[in-house]
């Protein structure tokens, strides 16, 4: 092969890894993780997918909803995926208070839950009588609403796709406890360029549990946590990201970490 050849060869492959590199790195400009720490009492996140579309986690309790049908307004009154990791007030408050408007505009595509409580369960919780009433009749409600075909219970290690979003529940609430924080289930969000982990105020026992059964999802640019100072500090001896969300700014003081608190309020983050 003359030289010719070759140099003009050379030069084709180099244009082809050129252009893949371009295209790999405009597709992943495109596809950022974007988040929203939903402002007011209780937990709540709301991813944006790649076709602007919303991803609500949790959303915090019934005073949220005002907040939460402005924010949706804006995206159509249209939710690809809203997924409820606690029958807790301050995590499903908003979302029952919303699908208890039979008026609304709005419309869920689908719904993941952590909400199959038998009456044995309910038995068993060490939790105050009207804070149990108000669960069951949120959970009725939802039963009983429109959007009972978009309900699926979530399993563990199973995958759901909302758009450029993959959904994975890590662990799946430990019915058998009397504390109500041990029935969260913990997230892992992708994009399949990078993890992010949403980490529900897991005990120590949960906390153990998770630092040795996933280890393959210890790789993450963010960690959004739900509480439990303690377990917290354990699992990020691990877990090295970017960004915390915390409510515990202080252990992070003099460390590298974007740290955003609730304090802050309501903020958007793009996450790679």
């Amino acid at each position: 092969m003359s030289k010719k050849k070759k140099a003009f060869l050379i030069f084709i492959v180099l244009v082809i890894i050129l252009v893949c590199i371009f295209l790999g790195l405009k597709a992943r400009e495109k596809n950022k993780i974007v988040i929203t720490q939903i402002a007011g009492e209780g937990s709540g996140y709301i991813l944006t997918t790649i076709d602007n579309n919303i991803v609500i986690i949790d959303g915090g309790n019934s005073d949220n909803a005002e907040r939460l049908k402005e924010i949706i307004s804006k995206h159509d009154n249209l939710v690809t995926a809203w997924i409820i990791t606690s029958p807790e007030e301050e995590k499903m408050g908003a979302f029952a208070e919303i699908i208890k408007e039979n008026n609304s505009n709005i419309r869920i595509n689908n719904i993941l839950h952590n909400l199959s409580l038998a009456d044995e369960d309910y038995d068993i919780l060490n939790i105050e009588d009207n804070k149990i009433a108000k669960i069951k009749d949120d959970i009725n409600s939802l039963l009983l609403s429109n959007y009972r075909d978009s309900l699926v219970e979530m399993g563990k290690r199973s995958v759901y796709q909302f758009d450029n979003f993959y959904i994975t529940p890590l662990e799946i609430a430990n019915w058998e406890s009397s504390n109500i924080e041990d029935k969260r289930t913990i997230l892992k969000i992708d994009n399949t360029f990078k993890n992010i982990l949403l980490l529900n105020d897991i005990n120590e026992e949960n906390s153990n549990n998770f630092i040795e059964n996933n280890k393959d999802m210890f790789d993450c640019e963010a960690v959004m946590f739900y509480g439990n100072e303690s377990s917290e500090l354990k699992i990020m001896q691990y877990i090295k990201p970017k960004i915390i969300f915390t409510s515990n700014k202080q252990n992070y003081e003099n460390s590298k970490f974007d740290i955003i608190t609730k304090e802050d309020g309501e903020i958007t983050k793009e996450v790679w």
